[in-house]
This record gives structure tokens, sequence and C-alpha cells, in this order.
């Protein structure tokens, strides 16, 4: 790497490198990048930005650079393009707590702790009339963000921005009675997406799982009209598996508005955590009643060892 192309990195940061240390204007392996001692800057309070040297190839004449480091920092926005050029970069400088909504890192795997989680999506902790705590998932999410639960009991993340939007709303609300429910109130709030909403159970004994989930529509209310024929469609997915194809609510609840629908599916949970992946496939409508209203929605989520209900219902 030239040190111009990490001037640029640099400068896409807003951050200056510590010239104290090594040379960032001209010769890059220099001072305490070829020093000889084996300080691990990572964990340190040493120079930050960081780099390392080896200057043995080529009979000691050639040096290369081997680590690159900015260490623990609030860097944000978008990566610069530079980044590219570090061809055989092993890790990166994520967000805490972002690893536990990766597939292949879940937060506490090989430590199941947790036999259930409830969500009350889009809106605050509610207790159903059964005794069942869902928990609050009212935080602010946008085109791209997630949120994890301090306890790293359960997360959520959100792709897509709605198309043609001027005022992109990633949770809707109601204060009207909805049927077919004893928990109307459970119904006030869901969490939408113009593309993919994912939620994830974390730390979760291995097991199989009852996952219930519940939707009702609150944006497409009407039954007649030309805003009538607006709908929306989405695919439902748990642990990467399409258990619901081109999922219509309005369409499960006979077209009859502020209806309660629920649906109950089975998983098996083989590495501590649960993901519940709502997709829209581009079916359905985009722009009606209103400008960007489709997209995923759901209002609650909860799931349960099955072995739980076989227990309650042998008596």
């Amino acid at each position: 790497m030239t040190a111009r192309a990490l001037n640029s990195i640099f400068q896409k940061w807003g951050i200056s490198a510590d010239q104290e240390h090594w040379n960032i204007s001209g010769e890059l392996c220099s001072g305490d990048a070829i020093a000889t001692d084996t300080t691990d800057y990572d964990l340190t309070s040493g120079p930050n930005p960081y780099i390392k040297c080896a200057c043995t190839y080529n009979n000691n004449t050639l040096c290369h650079i081997t680590r690159f480091t900015v260490g623990i920092n609030a860097l944000s926005g978008e990566l610069p393009k530079e980044l590219g050029n570090l061809i055989d970069m092993r890790s990166f400088a994520l967000p805490f707590g972002i690893n536990c909504l990766q597939r292949n890192f879940p937060c506490n795997r090989g430590a199941g702790i947790y036999y259930n989680f409830s969500i009350k999506a889009g809106g605050p902790q509610i207790t159903s009339s059964n005794g069942i705590v869902f928990e609050r998932d009212n935080e602010t999410l946008g085109p791209a963000s997630y949120f994890v639960t301090d306890t790293r009991r359960w997360g959520v993340s959100n792709v897509g921005s709605f198309s043609g939007s001027n005022n992109p709303q990633y949770t809707s609300s109601s204060s009207s009675q909805f049927t077919n429910t004893l928990d109307s109130k459970l119904f006030e709030t869901a969490r939408i997406s113009a593309s993919s909403l994912r939620y994830y159970g974390l730390g979760l004994e291995n097991g199989d799982y009852n996952v219930t989930l519940q939707f009702a529509e609150t944006t497409n209310l009407y039954t007649t009209g030309w805003r009538s024929v607006g709908r929306r469609v989405f695919d439902i997915y748990i642990q990467g598996n399409r258990v619901q194809k081109d999922f219509d609510i309005k369409k499960e609840a006979g077209g009859v508005p502020r209806t309660a629908i629920q649906r109950l599916f089975t998983a098996r949970v083989s590495e501590n955590y649960l993901e519940i992946h709502l997709f829209w496939a581009g079916k359905g409508t985009c722009c009606i009643p209103t400008q960007g209203t489709y997209g995923p929605s759901i209002s609650a989520i909860s799931a349960i060892p099955s072995k739980q209900i076989s227990f309650f219902f042998s008596f």
C-alpha cells in the first residue's frame, strides 16, 4: 500500500496519523513501524492509527506493511473505496453488537441461556391476556439499521428504502379495535420494512420450537373503490427455509379490515439462535392506498420450546 492510498483512507474518515511514531507523508515503513519490539498496539493505548512493517524482502532491501489498524474508535459513515486496496485484510473496525446479527457469529453461541422470547414489534412492552410478556421493540430503525437488546436476548435488523416516499416510516400504528383476538393492543403497532426484516432469537437452548407470528393490516384498510386493490405481499422464512410464500395479511383476513391473524410454525434451533426473515420479493402493489405502501409487516413474535406445548397438553 502506498502513502497516498493510506492518506486517502484517513482523509475519508477525517482522522490524522500519529506522525510522532511513523512517517505518513513519505516512507510508511519507518519509526515505530519497523521497531523490533513485539508490542501489540491493538491491545494497548499506543499509536492509533498504527501500522507494522517487515523489511526482510529482497535481501532486506524492501519493506511491506504487514499490519494496519485503527483500533477502537467512534468512526461512522460509508466505507471508503480505498479499503479495496487492502487485498489481504483478515478482519474488520464493525459496530459493537452487530456480530449478533451475522449468521455465523450469533450472540451466546454455544451457551443456551434462554428458553423463549416474545417481541411486541414496533411498540412498547405488553403483557398478553395469557400472561406472555412481549418485550418492547420501539427503537427507531432506518433503511439500513439494527437493534440488539442489552441482554443480547434478541435482535432485529432492517434493510430497504421505500421508493417514492418523502417521509418513510418503518413502524405503523393504529388506535382502532382489532377483531379475532383477545389482545387488541398487541396489534396497535407493527414494524414494517421496504425489503427485508429479520428478527433473531439469541442464546436459545437448542431444540425444537413453536414460533408464533402475529399480523394485522393497519394501512390497506379500504374495502371498496380503487384503494381497495392495494396488496401487501411478502415471503416468510424461518431458519433460512421459506415457510410461507406470497403471504398477504389482508387476504388471510378475508378482506376484513383490522383483523388479527396468527400463524404457527415449527423450527429447529441447533446453534443457539433462531432467525425469522420477512422478505418483500417485489409482489403486490407499491403505491396503494398511498405511495410507498408495500413490504413486510408484523405485529408480534413469540417462540417457545415445542416440548413445553406437548407437556402442557398431556394433562
